[in-house]
């Protein structure tokens, strides 16, 4: 399963957490990534919700098929649309605290610094963080890479894209746009409806 997360929670060290670290965020984004089958590099298009603390909620538009990922405190949904109308989706529930890769927001939240979590490796535009060994287990995620616009500040707003770099899968970078800090979600944005007409299974 190819979610795709996302870490740009970071605060540059002149700044306080408050000014860098919003509560919630949305965007929409481009990923890119080389395919494990034919090596081949794909496009997707997706969107992405994120609320404080561990509540995500990540849209991914076919082709192949449109998948929806939401996340709360307490359950998560992994959810494939069918190919064909009329046929059935799947859905895959499970507890949240199994998915510690879904906390990498709040684990973000200490900000553009070094600490027990990772370490900050800047160089210009670009910022490379580091994660420890525990949080690399807990994450599936050993670094990830942020590009600031050129001669912007170190700022939430202005990331250009971000690169993942998994454990066990190929990196996957996310190219951000219409970006919007702190929206109004409704009470039910990050819980999911279940389909009729949906395969339904447990992790």
């Amino acid at each position: 399963m190819q979610l795709i997360l996302f870490a740009f929670l970071f605060l540059p060290i002149t700044f306080a957490k408050a000014t860098f670290v919003p509560n919630g965020f949305s965007a929409d984004f481009q990923q890119i990534y080389k395919s494990s089958v034919s090596g081949k590099i794909k496009k997707r298009l997706g969107s992405i919700n994120y609320k404080y603390p561990g509540n995500i909620r990540l849209e991914m538009a076919p082709p192949p098929v449109k998948t929806i990922f939401v996340s709360n405190p307490k359950e998560s949904w992994y959810y494939t649309a069918p190919f064909i109308t009329g046929e059935k989706g799947d859905v895959i529930i499970s507890n949240s605290g199994h998915k510690d890769f879904v906390r990498i927001f709040d684990v973000l939240k200490k900000g553009l610094v070094d600490n027990e979590n990772y370490k900050i490796i800047k160089k210009k535009n670009l910022v490379e963080i580091i994660y420890a060994k525990k949080m690399q287990k807990k994450l599936e995620v050993s670094k990830t890479v942020l590009k600031f616009k050129k001669l912007a500040k170190q700022s939430f707003k202005n990331i250009e894209w971000i690169e993942f770099f998994y454990i066990n899968k190929k990196p996957v970078k996310m190219i951000f746009s219409k970006l919007i800090i702190n929206p109004k979600f409704s009470n039910n944005h990050f819980h999911f409806i279940v389909p009729k007409n949906t395969n339904i299974s447990a992790q």
